[in-house]
């Protein structure tokens, strides 16, 4: 696969900095970049696709306060071996729900349509 399109930056962190090694593809448009953002909200969980570790992958959902701005997240990380696209696929539900639950019981508002 060619990766040359993909960057490398630092990430920082309390005035010290780490080098970052995920695949990050800088090379995207706003409008796809949208159109993920959209997905996202329409599902009610993102995931994460070695952009912060290669081999690593994760997906992830809000929690929300009772305005519906986010609290925090909850997520699930593994190596890609074991959160392949077809775990990602069944996980993000899942996460999604979950996260909408602790928003439900600590009194927040959960903002996705479902």
């Amino acid at each position: 696969m060619d990766r040359s399109h993909f960057t490398k930056f630092k990430l920082e962190r309390n005035s010290s900095s780490t080098e970052f090694k995920g695949k990050i593809d800088s090379s995207k448009s706003k409008c796809v970049k949208g159109r993920k953002v959209k997905l996202i909200r329409k599902h009610g969980y993102a995931y994460d696709d070695e952009e912060h570790a290669l081999g690593l992958r994760c997906v992830a959902a809000a929690v929300y306060d009772e305005y519906a701005e986010p609290l925090g997240a909850i997520s699930l990380a593994g190596p890609l071996s074991r959160l392949t696209d077809e775990r990602i696929r069944a996980l993000g539900p899942l996460v999604a729900r979950t996260a909408a639950e602790i928003t439900a019981r600590m009194g927040g508002r959960w903002p996705h349509p479902y």
